[in-house]
């Protein structure tokens, strides 16, 4: 009976876990593309055939490089892709509000601008 819960439980869990997976993945590649203007990113699952332990790749491509995984970014192009993942969740999965401290530290003076425009299209 015991056994009958967990193997329950396990299968909510690896249906939970794909279906956000896929949602966030979704808004990942969208908000990668929109702030970076252009480029392509994907998250891909280390093991797909056990969702229980599985982990998570980051490949992003900005514009004018070929697709790479994030330890081969810059340190500005790994924050920006981080920022992407961060509000590809939050799309995903709304909060009442969310504080960022310093997040665009390690951008330069451009990538400022367009992260700021974002985050004006994100309040909303």
């Amino acid at each position: 009976m015991l056994f009958d819960i967990i193997n329950q439980m396990d299968e909510i869990m690896k249906e939970k876990f794909l279906e956000t997976f896929n949602q966030v993945q979704k808004e990942f590649s969208e908000t990668f593309k929109e702030l970076f203007n252009g480029g392509t990113a994907d998250l891909k699952l280390t093991n797909p055939d056990d969702m229980l332990t599985t982990g998570i790749e980051i490949v992003a491509s900005p514009p004018g490089k070929k697709l790479t995984t994030i330890t081969l970014l810059s340190g500005g192009e790994k924050t920006f892709t981080a920022i992407s993942l961060l509000f590809a969740i939050l799309k995903s999965r709304p909060v009442p509000f969310c504080i960022l401290d310093e997040v665009e530290a390690a951008l330069d003076e451009a990538n400022v601008d367009s992260f700021g425009k974002y985050l004006n299209l994100m309040k909303e």
